[in-house]
C-alpha cells in the first residue's frame, strides 16, 4: 500500500489495522515493513527522479507526518499492529534542527538526521527492541543525480557505505548502477559485497556496525521461522497459495461496497445525485486505464485495469442471462491509451492504419453512446494514456452534449479539477483497482449500491476538505455521562452515594464528526461547570479524547447545586450532569435534552450518503424570569420621585398647576417602562441578577425621565408661544 489517506491519526489508524491484517493472514510467517520512513506527504516532486527538499523542523514532522509512524512502531499498542522494519526515503529537510539555512543530506544517508529521528521516544523503543531499518532504492535516479548532477558517475562502494553507516541495516540495491541493464548493476552489487567483506576484516569498528544490524536481521529471521532455520519453516512461493475462501471473498465485497464514495455532484446538487441506472437499448462505452504495470524489473507486464474488465463485469451480473440491462451488441470496451488514436487523420482509402482503424471505432462508438464509463487511475504526465484522458475532458465536450459520463477514480481521488468534474455526470471514488473494487464499481453504476464512503484525502475539485469533515460534527449531541450513576439490571438509573470531598468520573462521547466516525485522538474538548444560583461560570476544563471518548475527573468542593455540560469548538451541545452538593449528602442526576422532530440537515456537496446520528434539538426557552433587587428598585423609586416633583414644580410661563401634574406623570411613566424594560432583559434570564444589576434599574430609570422630562418642557414651551399673543 502507498497512501492510506489525507490525516495522520487515520493514516495511523488504517496502517495499524492493515498489519494487523497481514499478520493473521500470513500466520506471522512474513516480516512488515513501513515505508517511505519520516514520510512523504510534503513532498512536491517524484522521489525516485529527484531528491525533495521540505521546510520542516523536527518538531513539526513529530506533530505531523511521523504519527502514522509511531501508531506502528510503539509496543503499548497491540503486539500485532507493530512493524518490523522502516524503510527510510530519500527526502531532505531544511530546518530540520531549527536552523531554516540549513538542509540535510537525504536522511537515508544522513547519520545526523538519522540519529535525531530515531532518538525521540516514539522510536527509541522499537529501535532498541531489534526494529530493522531498510533503505530506499540506493540506484534511484534521485541518488545518482545526488552524488553527481550530471549522472556521468556511479560511485557504487561510497553510496553503499554511507547509507550503511547513516544507520540503515538492510540495503536494498535495486536498479544500482548508472545504466540499465542487469549485467553493470550485478557488477556494481558484486563490487559492493567485495568491499564491504575486506572493510569487516580490515577495520574493528565497521565490523561492531556491521554485527549489530546482523543480530538485528537474524533475530527477525528466527522470529518469522519459529526460532529454527529448519527447511520446513521456509515457505514454498509454489505452495504458499492464497485461499480464496467464501468468507474471505465476502470481506472483500464488502470493503469494496463500503469505499465507493460519491465526489460529485454532492447531494444537494440534483434531485437525485446518482443517475438512473442503464437501460434496455442503452448503448455503453467502457475506457479504462490499461497503463503496462511490473512488480519487478524482471517480471512480466500486466495491465493496471483490463480494457474489458468493466464490460465483462456487467455483462456477468446485469447482461442477458440475468436481468437484460444490458446488450453485448450495445457495450463497448477501450482502453484510454486508445484515446491516442483519436488525433489520426481518417483514412483516404481502405487502406487504414491500426491506429486510424482504432481511432474510427473509439469515434464511432463515443458518438453512439448513451453511457461513457472512465475508469481511471492518476494523472501521470510520465503515462501517455493519462494525458490522452485529459486532453478528452478538454477537448472534446461536444462528445458529452446529452450523454451521461462517469468517472470512476480508480487509484487517489485528486486529479481532476474543478472544471474537469463539473463536465462528468458524476465523478465516484474507488480507491483500489482489485476485482472487488471493479465489480463493486459496476454495482453503483447500475444502482445496485449506493455509494455510502467516504473520502480519506481531501478532493479540492469538490470543495472536500477533510480537515473540515473529521471535525466535531456542530449537529450531535454530545452523551455525558458520570460514574456516580450506576444503571440497574431493569434499566433503572440509580446515584451512588456521594459526599463531599469525593471525586465525580465524567465521561463526553463518543462524539462524531462529519462523516459520523469518532473524532481523532487528541481533538479539544471542553467540561464547562455552572453553580445556577450563583450565577457564576468557571473556567472551562480541557481535555482530548482517545477513541472519540474524553474523560476527566472532578473534586466535589463544595456545598449548591453545579450544572455539568461538555462541548468543542463547533459542537455546543450535551447532556448535563447535575451535582446538588448538601452538608449531608450529594446527590448526581443526568438531564438529557427532550428530543423534538427535526429537519435533516442539508448535505454538502460531498456528503455521503451514510447513516448520520440524529441531533436532538436544543429544548425551547424557559419563561422570562424578573428578579428585583430591592436596593435597585428603591434607588430606581427615589430617581423618578425625584424627577416628578420636579417637573411639578417647575413649570413653564404661561403653564397653569393641571398642565405641569400631567408632564410629572408622563416623566413617572416613561421612566418607569425604562426600569420595567431593563428588568426583563432576555427571555430566562435578568441583568437584575448580576453584580450591578442593582445600578443598572436607576440609571436607566433615570435616563428615561430626564428625556421625558426635556421634551414636556420643550413641547409645553412651543405651546405657550403659540398661546401668547
Amino acid at each position: 500500500m502507498r497512501v492510506f489517506g489525507g490525516d495522520p491519526y487515520w493514516v495511523g489508524r488504517f496502517g495499524a489495522a492493515y498489519y494487523a491484517g497481514l499478520r493473521a493472514g500470513s500466520a506471522d510467517r512474513i516480516a512488515l515493513v513501513a515505508r517511505n520512513f519520516p514520510g512523504l506527504g510534503a513532498s512536491d516532486r517524484n522521489v525516485f527522479d529527484e531528491v525533495p527538499t521540505v521546510q520542516k523542523s523536527l518538531d513539526q514532522l513529530r506533530q505531523n507526518e511521523l504519527q502514522p509512524y509511531f501508531a506502528v512502531t510503539q509496543r503499548t499498542t497491540m503486539t500485532d499492529t507493530v512493524v518490523d522494519g522502516l524503510q527510510m526515503t530519500h527526502i531532505r529537510f531544511r530546518g530540520f534542527q531549527g536552523n531554516i539555512r540549513s538542509s540535510t543530506r537525504p536522511v537515508s544517508i544522513d547519520p545526523q538526521a538519522y540519529q535525531a529521528l530515531f532518538a525521540l521516544p516514539e522510536l527509541a523503543a522499537w529501535r532498541e527492541g531489534g526494529g530493522v531499518t531498510f533503505s530506499e532504492q540506493l540506484g534511484a535516479r534521485s541518488i545518482r543525480r545526488f552524488y553527481d548532477a550530471g549522472e556521468t558517475t556511479f560511485n557504487a562502494r561510497r553510496i553503499a557505505q554511507e547509507a550503511f553507516v547513516a544507520g540503515n541495516d538492510v540495503l536494498v540495491l535495486g536498479a544500482f548502477g548508472l545504466g540499465q541493464t542487469w549485467q553493470e548493476q550485478a557488477s556494481a552489487i558484486r563490487e559492493v559485497a567485495s568491499f564491504f567483506a575486506n572493510k569487516y576484516v580490515d577495520d574493528p569498528a565497521f565490523a561492531v556496525r556491521v554485527d549489530q544490524s546482523v543480530r538485528r536481521i537474524i533475530a527477525l529471521k528466527l522470529r518469522i521461522h519459529g526460532g529454527a532455520f529448519a527447511a520446513d519453516r521456509i515457505l514454498n512461493p509454489t505452495s504458499f497459495e492464497p485461499q480464496q475462501t467464501d468468507t474471505a471473498a465476502q470481506i472483500a465485497a464488502a470493503v469494496a461496497r463500503d469505499a465507493v464514495t460519491l465526489l460529485s455532484p454532492g447531494l444537494r446538487d440534483l434531485p437525485s445525485a446518482i443517475p438512473a441506472p442503464p437501460g434496455r437499448g442503452d448503448t455503453i462505452v467502457f475506457l479504462t486505464d490499461d497503463r503496462p504495470i511490473r512488480e519487478c524489473v524482471r517480471c512480466e507486464p500486466y495491465p493496471a485495469i483490463d480494457k474489458r474488465a468493466l464490460r465483462d463485469i456487467a455483462l456477468t451480473l446485469y447482461g442477458p442471462a440475468v436481468t437484460g440491462q444490458i446488450s453485448p451488441d450495445d457495450a463497448y470496451a477501450f482502453a484510454l491509451s486508445d484515446l491516442l488514436t483519436l488525433n489520426e487523420p481518417a483514412p483516404a482509402n481502405d487502406d487504414a492504419t491500426p491506429a486510424q482503424s482504432t481511432a474510427q471505432r473509439v469515434r464511432s462508438a463515443i458518438t453512439a453512446a448513451d453511457w461513457i464509463v472512465i475508469g481511471m487511475l492518476d494523472m501521470n504526465p510520465a503515462i501517455p494514456s493519462s494525458q490522452a484522458f485529459h486532453r478528452f475532458l478538454a477537448d472534446q465536450a461536444d462528445a458529452f452534449r446529452n450523454k451521461r459520463v462517469i468517472v470512476f477514480a480508480f487509484g487517489a481521488p485528486y486529479y481532476l479539477d474543478a472544471t474537469e468534474v463539473s463536465k462528468v455526470t458524476a465523478y465516484f471514488g474507488v480507491y483500489g483497482r482489485s476485482p472487488a473494487a471493479l465489480t463493486a464499481a459496476v454495482r453503483v453504476l447500475f444502482g445496485e449500491y449506493v455509494p455510502t464512503g467516504a473520502s480519506p484525502v481531501s478532493v479540492d475539485a469538490t470543495r472536500y476538505l477533510l480537515g473540515q469533515r473529521i471535525a466535531p460534527d456542530p449537529a450531535q449531541l454530545i452523551p455525558l455521562i458520570s460514574t456516580a450513576i450506576v444503571t440497574t439490571e431493569v434499566g433503572m438509573s440509580e446515584p451512588l452515594a456521594l459526599q463531599i470531598g469525593d471525586k465525580l468520573d465524567l465521561t463526553a462521547g463518543p462524539i462524531f464528526d462529519l462523516n459520523s466516525n469518532p473524532v481523532p485522538d487528541g481533538t479539544e474538548v471542553f467540561f464547562v461547570l455552572n453553580y445556577p444560583n450563583e450565577g457564576v461560570e468557571q473556567p472551562r476544563i480541557p481535555a482530548t479524547t482517545r477513541n472519540g471518548v474524553a474523560r476527566i475527573t472532578l473534586p466535589i468542593e463544595r456545598q449548591g447545586t453545579l450544572n455539568i455540560t461538555v462541548e468543542t469548538d463547533q459542537a455546543k451541545r450535551s447532556d448535563t450532569i447535575r451535582v446538588n452538593a448538601a452538608v449531608e449528602s450529594v446527590s448526581v442526576e443526568r438531564i438529557q435534552p427532550t428530543a423534538l422532530p427535526t429537519q435533516q440537515p442539508e448535505a454538502t456537496p460531498t456528503t455521503p450518503v451514510i447513516a448520520t446520528p440524529t441531533p436532538t434539538p436544543t429544548p425551547p426557552p424557559a419563561p422570562a424570569i424578573v428578579r428585583v433587587s430591592v436596593l435597585g428598585f428603591a434607588a430606581a423609586l427615589l430617581v423618578l420621585a425625584a424627577a416628578t416633583i420636579a417637573r411639578t414644580a417647575v413649570g413653564i410661563q404661561g403653564e397653569h398647576a393641571g398642565a405641569r401634574l400631567r408632564c410629572g406623570l408622563i416623566v413617572w411613566i416613561c421612566g418607569w417602562l425604562g426600569y420595567v424594560a431593563y428588568a426583563l432583559d432576555a427571555p430566562g434570564t435578568t441583568r437584575m441578577a448580576s453584580a450591578y444589576g442593582w445600578l443598572g434599574g436607576p440609571i436607566i430609570a433615570g435616563v428615561c425621565a430626564l428625556l421625558a422630562f426635556g421634551a414636556t418642557v420643550v413641547v409645553r414651551g412651543r405651546m405657550g408661544q403659540k398661546e401668547t399673543p
